[in-house]
């Protein structure tokens, strides 16, 4: 299945200079696993994760692990990249910009690391798939899956 053609992915995002790969293909998979469960795609921040995300190392590079665990960990959520732009370089995480503007628009119950074998990923339900594709272009690593909740 190619999510593109199901409105299930949003279109092509250039992180530009910044070496954020790991925000942006966070970011993808849980927006299109929001939009498998809710119908629904919200284009989500990635200058949140950049900027707030401490356990990653800024446009220096990360893991997608971290921003699943900062997320979950920290309770807030992602907001939307309308409320929260990207910028092409890592600033000041902005609570206040995130709290004022009606805080998480999708928060993140957990997430699963998954074997990159053939046999597992036939196993693995259908998130699995969105970010697999998007890692598989973006950066070198793949075979992460996580589940999705709405704040409402």
């Amino acid at each position: 299945m190619d999510w593109r053609k199901s409105d299930t992915v949003t279109g092509i995002k250039d992180q530009g200079r910044c070496g954020c790969c790991w925000a942006f293909s966070a970011v993808a998979a849980i927006e299109g696993a929001y939009q498998i469960a809710n119908k629904e795609l919200i284009p989500l921040s990635e200058q949140q994760l950049l900027d707030c995300n401490t356990q990653n190392r800024g446009c220096e590079d990360g893991l997608t692990t971290q921003a699943y665990d900062f997320l979950h960990e920290k309770g807030g959520g992602i907001t939307t990249e309308t409320n929260y732009p990207y910028q092409e370089a890592q600033r000041v995480c902005s609570t206040e910009q995130f709290s004022s503007l009606g805080g998480a628009a999708v928060r993140i119950s957990g997430y699963q690391v998954a074997p990159p074998s053939e046999s597992s990923l036939l196993r693995i339900n259908q998130f699995l798939l969105v970010l697999l594709l998007t890692r598989s272009f973006v950066c070198t690593e793949v075979g992460y899956m996580m589940e999705v909740v709405t704040l409402g």
